[in-house]
Order: structure tokens, then C-alpha cells, then sequence
């Protein structure tokens, strides 16, 4: 699995972040039947934009697999908003370790 993280209400990749994602392909890429996004937030904001928030985040992933010749249909994007936090806030909470999207690798 590989976590990227993104800046307060943000969906961009910042150049570090694409270095990891293209080094997760690089090291699993062949080993990989399919690829599950998964983007999160933390509590700031209504539970329906932080919903939405997390499918830009993990499209924006997607895309760059795209762009690094993995197979559209070996990816899945899932959003979970404010679910599955990984660190435990009280609602309205900003913490940068929920502003996350995990890349997993289903086999």
C-alpha cells in the first residue's frame, strides 16, 4: 500500500507525491491485477463535500496511473469522506494524516 497526502482542501499532487506514485508502479506494476484509490478527508467541512473531496483526490491518483500506462480497467475509485479516519478527530476537525489517498493492490 502507498498513502500520498494532500494540503487543507486540496486535490492536487505535489511533485513529491507523483515521485511515490510512480516509484509504487515501478516496484508493483507488473504484480498488480488491479488497483484500489482510496480517498479520504479529515472532519473540516459537511460530510457531503468531504465525500466529494475524497473522489477528487483518488481521481486525480487515477489519472496519473493512467498517464503512467496502467489499464483503466485495473483501477477502482472508492471515496470515503470522513469514514475510516486515521487519526480519530472530533467533527470539524482538520488533521493532515486523514487528507490522505491510499493506493492498494488487489490480487
Amino acid at each position: 500500500m502507498q498513502i500520498i497526502y494532500f494540503d487543507f482542501d486540496k486535490f492536487k499532487l505535489s511533485t513529491v507525491s507523483e515521485n511515490k506514485i510512480k516509484l509504487f508502479i515501478k516496484k508493483n506494476g507488473t504484480e498488480i491485477n488491479e488497483y484500489i484509490i482510496v480517498g479520504h478527508t479529515d472532519t473540516k467541512g459537511s460530510k457531503d463535500y468531504n465525500l466529494n473531496l475524497s473522489v477528487k483526490r483518488a481521481e486525480v491518483v487515477k489519472k496519473l496511473l493512467i498517464k503512467n500506462n496502467i489499464d483503466v480497467s485495473k483501477i477502482k475509485v472508492l471515496g470515503k469522506g470522513e469514514e475510516s479516519l486515521a487519526i480519530i478527530t472530533p467533527d470539524d476537525t482538520k488533521h493532515p494524516a486523514n487528507r490522505r489517498v491510499e493506493i492498494k493492490k488487489s490480487n
